[in-house]
């Protein structure tokens, strides 16, 4: 337990100061945990000797995306184990312009309703893709970034699908990120045959602030 520092805007006395009040300490060290809650001071508190940055690893603007595509992921209708997928748009000034998951199109019943077509028929993940009622997450994110998709970046956690890259290609996406290999590889063909840059991201462990 440490004394520490009120940040600045404090709602308690004293803010901007030190104060008597003591802190946690990151669990296995000796350093204060930092932004951590004092229940008097009813704000997040900076101790004075430790910064953000030493606690933690400031992250790449490609796992920052990713991270995000993650999320997005959990909006996803599909009730596939492991098929629930994100995708995310970003222009070339870091600035996300959509974002997509996968699921049935607008008006028609949800798969946990209706139950999966692909599931009853026992029809394996990469395979005859016609034989489904969901729109992919690449497909949604496209349709609502329109022409701001031109120029940039397309973040999603399987690589596309044929059908999928084809569309990335043609709304002029110049780079996709991926970190998935999906059973289907053709979409990946056609991305490189159409110039578009494809990164695999090694696998990372989301970072929880």
């Amino acid at each position: 337990m440490f004394p520490v520092q009120l940040a600045n805007g404090c709602r308690g006395p004293g803010a901007g100061t030190t104060t008597n009040e003591v802190g946690p300490s990151l669990p296995g060290t000796r350093h204060p945990a930092p932004d951590t809650l004092l229940p008097n001071a009813k704000c997040y508190f900076r101790h004075p000797s430790i910064r953000l940055r030493d606690v933690m690893s400031r992250i790449g603007w490609d796992q920052y995306f990713m991270n995000i595509a993650y999320d997005v992921a959990r909006r996803s209708t599909c009730i596939r184990k492991g098929r629930q997928i994100g995708t995310v748009i970003v222009n070339d000034h870091h600035e996300i312009v959509a974002s997509g998951y996968n699921g049935n199109p607008r008006g028609m019943r949800h798969c946990e309703e209706t139950g999966c077509i692909r599931e009853k028929e026992g029809i394996p993940s990469g395979e005859r893709s016609e034989v489904c009622t969901a729109v992919h997450s690449e497909q949604n994110a496209l349709l609502q970034a329109g022409t701001r998709s031109r120029g940039g970046t397309l973040y999603t956690m399987f690589n596309p699908c044929n059908t999928c890259a084809k569309m990335v290609a043609n709304a002029g996406i110049i780079r996709v990120v991926y970190t998935v290999d999906y059973p289907e590889k053709m979409g990946l063909k056609v991305l490189r045959d159409c110039g578009v840059n494809v990164k695999k991201l090694a696998p990372f462990e989301r970072k929880q602030p």
